[in-house]
């Protein structure tokens, strides 16, 4: 995959609902929706597979966003074993580490290193310590990650939350109205009258 710009953007699955429920229904003449399409095919916003596997089957991202359809995902990747480590003891809560048995914490753990979040810290991890010929997959741009999820340590979340560790792993992590700022976006949006 080849990259126009400085930089790739990895969409998480919140972005999307984002999109759908406050941006697109106030995108006057699609101009944001034709943005994004755009963009998706000069591939400086990717789709994850593991992504794609969350919101592929819903009905609403289908009709907002069809083209997503046509877009070639990055595979799902085996993850590296220093990340599972890494989400084993440090990412996963205490209160699960520390009062679930053994067999049972680890079926926890090996559902978080199937999840969507994991694989977009995972490709960005890889990106970031791997040589580039082990990366046959991987975007030559600097990937960054983009998601809707606060900076809040836990709130409640059985794994600290994807801003919190792109910070501790040293991964760019932004918000889906920080990209469309980079990304330069110059939509109208219209409000409902009343």
């Amino acid at each position: 995959m080849g990259f126009k710009e400085n930089s790739a953007f990895l969409i998480d699955s919140s972005c999307f609902w984002m999109l759908i429920k406050y941006y697109l229904p106030f995108d006057a003449n699609d101009k944001l929706r034709n943005f994004l399409e755009d963009r998706f095919e000069q591939e400086e916003i990717v789709l994850l597979g593991k992504v794609w596997q969350e919101i592929e089957n819903k009905q609403n991202i289908n009709d907002a966003l069809p083209f997503l359809a046509q877009t070639d995902a990055v595979p799902v990747r085996t993850a590296p074993l220093p990340l599972i480590e890494k989400a084993r003891k440090k990412w996963a809560g205490s209160r699960a580490r520390d009062n679930m048995p053994p067999k049972e914490f680890d079926k926890y753990v090996d559902r978080y290193i199937k999840s969507a979040d994991f694989h977009l810290i995972a490709l960005c991890w890889e990106q970031k310590h791997q040589k580039p010929d082990e990366l046959l997959s991987i975007p030559d741009a600097p990937l960054i990650i983009v998601t809707e999820e606060s900076n809040i340590q836990w709130n409640n979340k059985a794994f600290r939350k994807i801003p919190i560790i792109c910070r501790d792993e040293g991964i760019e992590c932004i918000n889906l109205a920080q990209m469309l700022q980079r990304l330069g976006v110059d939509v109208e949006f219209k409000l409902p009258s009343q």
